[in-house]
């Protein structure tokens, strides 16, 4: 009960300095989530060591989730598009861009990693796995770049 008590003490210590701060707010960092392979290369080549370190205390403030899978899905949705993440695939498969070999794919490992849930670490291959099923699920959320062809296909079914 008492260690319960204390981590909520620093999940709330930490939530306190991202509200008065206003430097710390992801907005500022990150205006609107990545589109495009080329937004996220010019956001990476902006990126140094101070604003690394912020962007990834804010991520990992967001915990948003009791799992790494929940974890990911909101920090990667946080930072890029459906669209964006369509155009990547982890490992550079199927003629898409390498996710692994961004400055980002570190960033949202740190921030992953950074979130504790019940009392341990997220390992880093369960939230590498995690960061790679969101990327394969993107084409087919809105905005991908399947969605559109399997809303066609439905609305061809039903009539």
């Amino acid at each position: 009960m008492l260690t319960k008590m204390e981590e909520m003490q620093k999940d709330i210590k930490v939530l306190k300095a991202a509200l008065l701060d206003e430097d710390e707010k992801i907005t500022d960092i990150m205006p609107r989530p990545l589109s495009s392979i080329k937004a996220l290369q010019q956001f990476e080549e902006q990126i140094d060591d101070a604003l690394r370190k912020r962007l990834l205390n804010v991520l990992a403030s967001l915990q948003g989730g009791s799992d790494a899978a929940q974890i990911c899905r909101k920090i990667m949705r946080t930072c890029m598009t459906n669209g964006c993440m369509s155009q990547f695939s982890g490992t550079g498969q199927k003629g898409k861009a390498r996710f692994m070999d961004t400055k980002l794919f570190t960033i949202v490992l740190g921030a992953g990693r950074k979130v504790k849930k019940k009392k341990k670490q997220i390992s880093v291959e369960e939230l590498k796995n995690e960061v790679f099923e969101v990327l394969r699920s993107a084409p087919n959320k809105p905005g991908g770049s399947n969605y559109m062809k399997k809303q066609k296909e439905k609305r061809r079914r039903c009539l």
